[in-house]
C-alpha cells in the first residue's frame, strides 16, 4: 500500500483544503477568525441558531474580526489564505448577514459552535495571545 500525502488524503475525503508557504501567518490568521466567531457565541449564549439571529452578537463577531485582521496587517502578517481579507474590507452589515447565514446551519453546528464550547479555555488563550501578540509588534 502506497502511502499518500497530506493533501491526497484531503483530496480522496472531498474535504476542502489548501497549502500555505506561510504556516505562521496562515495560523495567526485562522486564530484572528475563530476567536471572532467564539466571541459572538459566547456573547449570545445560546447555540450558533440563537447567534444568528442575534444582532449584537453578529456585529461583535464582524467588528472583532475586522479589527483583528486590521491589526495583522498593521503588524505586517499577511492575511492567508487572501480570501480572508473580506473580513476587514466587506461592509459590516454584509458580514453580520453572511455570518448570519453560515451560522444558521448544521456546519456551524458542528465545526464552529461544538468546539467554541468544548473549547472554551482554549478560545481565550487564543485570544489573551493573539492581543499580546499584537500588542508586542
Amino acid at each position: 500500500m502506497r502511502e499518500m500525502g497530506l493533501a491526497e488524503v484531503f483530496k480522496a475525503s472531498k474535504m476542502p483544503y489548501s497549502i500555505s508557504k506561510n504556516m505562521d501567518a496562515w495560523q495567526k490568521s485562522h486564530v484572528a477568525m475563530v476567536v471572532s466567531l467564539a466571541s459572538g457565541l459566547y456573547f449570545d449564549g445560546g447555540d450558533n441558531y440563537t447567534a444568528a439571529k442575534n444582532k449584537k452578537a453578529l456585529r461583535m463577531s464582524s467588528l472583532t474580526a475586522r479589527e483583528s485582521f486590521k491589526a495583522l496587517k498593521r503588524v505586517g502578517i499577511p492575511i492567508t489564505p487572501s480570501r480572508l481579507n473580506v473580513f476587514w474590507i466587506c461592509p459590516l452589515w454584509l458580514m453580520d448577514f453572511t455570518l448570519g447565514l453560515m451560522l444558521n446551519t448544521k456546519f456551524a453546528e458542528t465545526v464552529m459552535y461544538n468546539h467554541a464550547i468544548i473549547a472554551k479555555k482554549e478560545m481565550l488563550l487564543l485570544s489573551e495571545k493573539f492581543d499580546e501578540m499584537i500588542h508586542r509588534s
